[in-house]
């Protein structure tokens, strides 16, 4: 209750509402609190590079469409939406055009949808009916179960307000959210293709990446897959049933461009996830580093760009220590000067690794290191 009616008066008190007047690109994507500057410049995560291959006018028909993303205190929504209200970039604010009755009635379906689940179908001959019954009762009334319904009734509202759209892009990872993005266009926007665009490293056990044929069916996959090799997940287990394509990896261009730089002190980064538990282990072995080390070690810590440094602190109160020197330098930065990265399940392994800087992984205890 409390993120519906923050995210209907924030979005009505800043008017950050835009409606397009062409035919538009309809481009799925993320904004967290720092994603935009305080003069309103836009900083996209997910596709950066791709701008630099259309002309004026195909970036004018290109419309984010983000999913607003840890975004929870009233300082925190007054921080983004006065930022979003200064943003020039063409950008579609689901929470704008949603209504109070859409809120109302995606709290009742998330109170509702979950009771529904009463069998699911045989996954690798195994059945997982109570697991997936359990795991949907604990969604009631979830917030991130309204806001995948919000989603379905945010393409509602564009197409009532017969906003036209030639084709859209979902940042898929196959999550619920990305499943109501899918049957919204199949529903009211039927002859949009929706390329699902899957621009990241895949990790092995991500196990909802990997689209299913009766998802397929059931018209919660997009139109077709894009993904950055060979070693996508969705080659392997959807290519049988629907189209999958090698696709650029926008988000790694930039590091064509580093030049590394040779330092006198080696320089250690720890990288904190977006997790804040696999980041209080990472904490907790750098604070055992430096304890156990008589000389001076150069080390830094950069924390997920989701997560507020005081935030950080809030989680992780042994990490407010003055030993540890949390760095705002951005990741190229930081790759022109680092000589050891240590982290767990991130993109920036893999980035770091390409550049030849040794990457030191924390091994999970409880189950398989990705």
């Amino acid at each position: 209750l409390y993120g519906s009616i923050s995210d209907l008066f924030w979005s009505r008190f800043y008017r950050v509402k835009k409606v397009p007047q062409e035919d538009i690109v309809f481009i799925d994507t993320f904004i967290f609190e720092n994603s935009i500057d305080k003069d309103g410049n836009f900083f996209d995560r997910y596709y950066s590079g791709f701008q630099s291959f259309l002309n004026r006018d195909q970036l004018n028909k290109n419309w984010f469409a983000p999913t607003l993303t840890n975004i929870k205190t009233p300082s925190e929504y007054r921080n983004i939406f006065s930022k979003i209200k200064k943003c020039s970039e063409n950008i579609l604010i689901q929470e704008s055009w949603l209504k109070f009755s859409d809120y109302a009635k995606s709290i009742m379906m998330s109170l509702v949808i979950p009771l529904k689940i009463k069998n699911m179908p045989l996954v690798d001959g195994l059945d997982l009916t109570e697991l997936i019954v359990n795991e949907s009762r604990s969604q009631l009334g979830s917030f991130s179960l309204v806001k995948a319904i919000n989603k379905y009734k945010f393409i509602n509202r564009l197409s009532t307000e017969r906003v036209r759209i030639s084709g859209a892009i979902d940042w898929n990872e196959n999550q619920v959210i990305d499943r109501a993005l899918n049957l919204g266009f199949k529903k009211f926007y039927p002859n949009t293709m929706v390329r699902g665009y899957q621009g990241f490293m895949m990790p092995e056990y991500f196990a909802c990446s990997k689209p299913q044929e009766f998802e397929y069916s059931l018209g919660t996959l997009p139109s077709n897959y894009h993904v950055l090799g060979p070693y996508g997940h969705a080659i392997s287990s959807a290519s049988d049933f629907m189209n999958v394509y090698l696709s650029p990896a926008f988000r790694f261009s930039y590091l064509k461009r580093i030049q590394r730089e040779p330092q006198i002190k080696p320089l250690i980064l720890f990288l904190m996830p977006i997790t804040i538990k696999d980041s209080k282990e990472l904490i907790q072995v750098c604070l055992s580093l430096i304890e156990k080390n008589t000389e001076d070690l150069n080390i830094v810590v950069k924390i997920h760009p989701s997560i507020t440094l005081e935030q950080f602190f809030k989680f992780i109160p042994e990490s407010k220590n003055n030993k540890i020197n949390f760095t705002k330098m951005s990741t190229e930065e930081l790759f022109k000067k680092i000589s050891l990265m240590v982290s767990l399940s991130s993109s920036a392994c893999v980035e770091s690794v390409s550049l030849g800087i040794p990457v030191a992984i924390l091994g999970n205890r409880s189950g398989p290191t990705m």
